[in-house]
């Protein structure tokens, strides 16, 4: 026969187990990203007015981050099971498109929250298998434009311009003081990337990330991304 703890106890793991199933994967890597690093963080209720999803205190100072995963559409699913069928595949992404549509779906989130005070990271997860959604020039191009040499495709990415379709200016996206990627490593355990918004209206500083395992970067003179701590 349970004794009145061993109730509580049953009650309090059914209730974790059921949030842990309302939430996304993401959700639950970026909680275990915080767990793990002694970040605390609190999840903002669900209400009819756009919010972004938590608050976190780093250093005294509070930071809003939304949590955004990328899941596979249509054509990408075709992809996938095409793979799995015959283990091999042609594959064409646009450069930074599904980043610039996470951008767009979170344009407004951080505005009436941050009140000109706060800092805030929109954090990325790609759940797409096959595809490389979130790496570094997928992040430029979908922050700063879609970025290319007249007459000239096959150059680096170093000392390019900024192009069309940028998401990010010195008038959109203030309210975003960066971009968090949130991957895992082979051992499942969560590692978080930040990139900042050179035009953010309340930056992000470095300083406040510095003691966790978090790499930082800016876009550099050439626009290209460089370490910033």
């Amino acid at each position: 026969m349970n004794t009145v703890s061993e109730k509580y106890c049953n009650a309090v793991g059914r209730e974790e187990m059921v949030n842990m199933i309302s939430k996304t994967k993401s959700e639950q890597l970026f909680e275990k990203f915080c767990r793990v690093h002694n970040i605390r963080y609190r999840p903002i209720p669900v209400s009819t007015e756009r919010m972004p999803d938590y608050d976190i205190f780093i250093k005294r100072r509070k930071v809003l981050v939304e949590v955004k995963q990328i899941d596979p559409n249509s054509k990408e699913q075709e992809k996938i099971t095409e793979f799995t069928k015959s283990g091999k595949v042609s594959i064409k992404s646009r450069l930074g498109k599904r980043v610039r549509g996470k951008i767009i779906d979170a344009q407004g989130k951080f505005r009436k929250r941050m009140k000109n005070r706060y800092p805030s990271i929109l954090v990325l997860y790609n759940n797409v298998a096959l595809y490389k959604h979130t790496e570094p020039k997928d992040i430029l191009a979908g922050m700063y434009g879609q970025l290319c040499f007249p007459g000239m495709p096959n150059l680096p990415i170093g000392n390019m311009e900024l192009g069309p379709k940028r998401t990010m200016t010195e008038i959109t996206n203030t309210s975003i003081s960066a971009l968090g990627v949130l991957k895992e490593d082979n051992y499942g355990n969560p590692l978080l990337t930040v990139y900042h918004n050179i035009w953010a209206k309340v930056p992000l500083h470095p300083d406040l990330l510095s003691r966790s395992p978090i790499k930082q970067y800016s876009i550099a003179p050439g626009l290209d991304w460089q370490v910033v701590n």
